[in-house]
């Protein structure tokens, strides 16, 4: 007659093992559970037993890590804006001064960043933009002087 060996044992065996290797390891437990109960009792085979499945318990007869396969960003995103809502409806006065300071920060971030962008396109339309010169004079009074020695710049830009 054939015995059983505990359940609970045997579950987690089959829980923990790899598929591969499952049916053959888990016959030969069972063989083995066999042999023990009908030569020393069961008791001491459900002892052997547990103790052969806790030791089986390695890296090489474990089943293989795998990610699940519908693991979407969009459980994570959505945990991220519940807690923010909460934090926001928690502590609204905060919450309003850093939207208003982050609102504030970008705007200006953007028009400093326009502002760049139009001083820095100034005469790129010209095809011959690298030799356009930009001369600034200051006037005195009445007088004209130029701020920096324009007969010099101009001869050796040629």
């Amino acid at each position: 007659m054939q015995r059983m060996p505990p359940k609970l044992f045997l579950r987690f065996f089959r829980w923990y093992a790899n598929p591969r290797l499952r049916n053959t390891i888990e016959g030969d437990l069972i063989e083995e559970y066999n042999e023990r109960s009908a030569l020393s009792g069961r008791r001491l085979a459900d002892l052997r037993f547990i103790l052969d499945v806790l030791l089986l318990f390695r890296p090489a007869i474990v089943r293989p890590f795998r990610l699940n396969i519908n693991s979407t960003p969009y459980g994570m995103y959505k945990n991220y804006f519940t807690n923010a809502w909460r934090t926001f409806l928690k502590s609204k006065g905060y919450s309003f001064i850093n939207i208003t300071g982050l609102a504030i920060g970008m705007s200006a971030c953007m028009l400093i960043g326009l502002y760049v962008h139009h001083e820095l396109s100034y005469d790129r339309f010209n095809e011959k933009a690298n030799r356009i010169f930009r001369v600034n004079i200051e006037i005195k009074f009445g007088e004209e002087s130029s701020s920096f020695d324009l007969l010099q710049t101009l001869v050796y830009s040629r």
